[in-house]
């Protein structure tokens, strides 16, 4: 049950939810976290491709890279 606290003045100034629900809202935040933080390091690694292609960067080999992990 979502329980609503609020002031003198009836304004809402908190919300109650059962832990069961903060614990699954807390994963779904968790993974768009993730999501997001995924989204952009490939978009920064792809420009350093975009880079390198244009000659800006120095070209790597898939050894290189992983080594550099």
């Amino acid at each position: 049950m979502i329980q609503y606290l609020t002031d003198a003045h009836g304004i809402q100034k908190a919300v109650q939810i059962p832990i069961k629900e903060w614990h699954r809202i807390e994963k779904e935040l968790i993974a768009s976290n993730l999501v997001k933080k995924l989204k952009g390091e490939l978009k920064q690694a792809m420009q350093e491709v975009k880079q390198m292609e244009a000659g800006h960067l120095p070209k790597q080999t898939l050894g290189e890279f992983l080594k550099a992990l």
